[in-house]
């Protein structure tokens, strides 16, 4: 009997233990997951097949930059560069982006990457991306993109822009455009979002700036013209002016990245070609931030997929040992999205004198078309 009943008593054990561990495995599957069920429920609606990372059969030819991304894609668009030669809590290199797997807009949450070499890259904290989260309502199409950090002192900030969902059309509402902001010590540990700022104009690609006390934003309208406002905390903002700036024939400003160098503005625009839905770029300067020289058009590569075939479309800019660094992101013809990493110097932007220009991928040349 005392045998019978030991043998009982250790199957009790041992069936209790079983369950705790089982609950317990699912809480940590259930937690890690959080972000997860609502991206294959993204996946599900669309029933797109995203392509995974091209980058070994593309990286020779085009020199392009493989980030991490948290739906396993490696695609990407809309970066934002910010480069801290002593290092910002750890990284001489911050980027934010939006994921965007085959021009699926579900996955285009704000995320990060950090890195020491521009080479290889990694997240701050995997935990975190993507560090908007993901829509409540991306069931319903809403919708985050357009992301942005800038430095206020030692603070980083991620601005992004959010379209809620449409249920009848289940796509983004783009009649309001609603941008909310992000507040970080660490680039790993964030505040929760703050409304900053709606418009039913149309604020894309918002371009924050910020220095002595007050914020400077450039943005596109669905007028499509750049402009440019300021404000000292952030949500106050100036009645916005209309920037200068020409493009040439059938080119409009879409996306935008400005920075400050030796007291002028350098602005890497992304110019919108209205008459065939295409997108290039072009490099421009401004004493005043809105009056802009002449946009200069200019490409990453010589190669004829990148002169006539790729988008150029949204990228970023810093200075670095007098010499202008770029990602750029880049639609290829087979509807996928990477980065691509180049540069010039100072100088050779200014030997250009306004021509249309190549920078040599293979060395740091630049030939004038």
């Amino acid at each position: 009997m005392m045998k019978k009943l030991t043998k009982f008593m250790f199957l009790l054990v041992a069936l209790v233990f079983l369950l705790l561990s089982s609950e317990c495995a699912l809480a940590q599957a259930r937690a890690k997951t959080a972000n997860t069920a609502v991206t294959l429920q993204m996946s599900k609606r669309r029933g797109a097949k995203i392509s995974r990372p091209a980058i070994p059969e593309l990286q020779a030819g085009y020199n392009l930059v493989s980030l991490p991304t948290y739906d396993g894609s490696g695609q990407l668009t809309h970066p934002k560069l910010l480069y801290f030669p002593n290092k910002w809590n750890g990284w001489k290199y911050w980027l934010s982006f939006t994921p965007y797997p085959d021009g699926n807009d579900d996955y285009e949450n704000p995320s990060l990457a950090v890195s020491d070499d521009m080479v290889h890259w990694q997240e701050p904290d995997a935990r975190e991306n993507p560090v908007s989260g993901i829509p409540t309502d991306v069931g319903r199409g809403g919708h985050y993109s357009d992301s942005h950090i800038v430095m206020r002192n030692n603070v980083m900030e991620l601005w992004y822009r959010y379209n809620k969902g449409n249920s009848e059309t289940n796509r983004p509402d783009y009649s309001i455009d609603y941008y909310y902001r992000k507040t970080s010590f660490d680039g790993i540990h964030w505040t929760q979002p703050e409304l900053m700022q709606s418009s039913k104009g149309g604020i894309l690609s918002l371009d924050v700036n910020y220095s002595n006390g007050e914020y400077e934003f450039w943005y596109t309208d669905y007028k499509h013209r750049l402009l440019h406002a300021v404000s000292k905390d952030g949500s106050a903002w100036s009645s916005p002016k209309v920037c200068s700036l020409s493009l040439g024939k059938n080119y409009a400003p879409w996306h935008q990245d400005i920075i400050q160098y030796h007291g002028e503005y350098y602005l890497l625009q992304t110019g919108v070609n209205l008459t065939k839905y295409s997108f290039a770029l072009f490099l421009s300067r401004s004493a005043d931030g809105i009056h802009f020289s002449r946009g200069v058009p200019f490409y990453p590569s010589d190669d004829p997929v990148i002169l006539s075939q790729a988008w150029l479309y949204r990228s970023t800019l810093v200075e670095e040992n007098n010499r202008f660094v770029f990602l750029i992101a880049a639609r290829f013809p087979d509807g996928r999205w990477y980065l691509m990493r180049s540069g010039l110097s100072v100088a050779e932007f200014d030997q250009a004198q306004g021509q249309e220009f190549i920078i040599e991928p293979r060395s740091p040349q630049v030939k004038i078309l």
